[in-house]
């Protein structure tokens, strides 16, 4: 209960990306997706693991600090209906297995490592905002 806050907080420290599913309460006390920026620069965006290669669409929520939107690597789009759903009650679909619920695409996986090589730490952020006044 107490590491996606944990987590959260190491992001808005060092800056990085943190992966957590659409659904999750942590988004509660988070920006919302395509809102304003939270007092440490850092943004929520949605995206679906199925643009990634996940067999399934399942959407899942990015909190991002140290990289702008603008700077951010491109989000793959892939259309179509998926063959299985996360629950097995989308029509036409058969339910995941445990392991596909619970698997990170490949090409996800390094795009949010592309995305935490790219941020900047709070702190070279703030020093930037005091050379630059």
């Amino acid at each position: 209960m107490w590491l996606a806050p944990w987590a959260a907080e190491q992001v808005r420290v060092w800056g990085g990306v943190l992966e957590h599913p659409s659904g999750s309460r942590l988004f509660n006390y988070l920006p919302q997706v395509d809102g304003f920026a939270d007092s440490f620069g850092g943004y929520t965006i949605e995206v679906d693991q199925y643009w990634f290669g996940h067999v399934a669409h399942k959407k899942t929520k990015l909190y991002i600090c140290g990289v702008d939107k603008s700077d951010l690597p491109p989000i793959p789009y892939r259309e179509g209906k998926a063959k299985k759903s996360i629950t097995g009650q989308v029509p036409n679909t058969q339910r995941c297995t445990q392991y596909e619920r619970e698997y990170t695409p490949a090409e996800l996986a390094a795009w949010l490592v592309d995305v935490a090589s790219m941020s900047k730490s709070n702190r070279d952020r703030q020093k930037k905002r005091i050379n630059n006044n």
